[in-house]
């Protein structure tokens, strides 16, 4: 597969990304939990059970190199039309489908939607300010590749009044 441009969507935030999949990976869990609603099993066993069923998060490397981030994540087997890079000052959210093998249906399908589609998710909170209008994201070889130019703050007085 040759080099694929990413298409990358500057966002005020993405919190509302992050709460739509928490309410789903939430009544996943409670499914999972009034299937053994009597055993000794925790919430918190329930909840991650939840969360690698519906958006298993996909190994991811991040760099600081001079002025700016270098992100890297697997995504084997992603369209890169099925890629979505969301960013902001301060985050950067990956989301990506891809068709699954197809497979008898099981409760214990990770990652696996009903239609026997795959969908990765992952937000990375950087420890420094990015400009999200001049990211650049590419696909290649099922390995996503995100650079993340870092903002400069000008260092400046403050004038002390006595």
């Amino acid at each position: 597969m040759t080099r694929a441009e990413v298409s990358v969507t500057n966002t005020d935030s993405v919190i509302d990304e992050i709460m739509r999949r928490h309410d789903l990976i939430s009544r996943r869990a409670f499914e999972i939990f009034t299937t053994h609603a009597d055993s000794l099993m925790s919430d918190f066993d329930d909840w991650l059970q939840a969360e690698k069923e519906l958006f298993p998060q996909p190994s991811v490397e991040v760099r600081k190199l001079d002025n700016h981030f270098e992100i890297d994540a697997a995504l084997p087997g992603v369209d890169p039309r099925k890629v979505d890079v969301k960013v902001t000052a301060e985050d950067v959210l990956i989301a990506a489908e891809r068709q699954a093998p197809k497979a008898p249906p099981t409760a214990e399908a990770a990652g696996r939607a009903a239609d026997g589609r795959a969908q990765y998710f992952r937000s990375i909170h950087l420890p420094e300010p990015i400009d999200p209008n001049n990211v650049k994201a590419n696909y290649r070889h099922g390995r996503l590749h995100v650079s993340a130019p870092i903002v400069k703050s000008e260092p400046r007085a403050i004038e002390v009044h006595s």
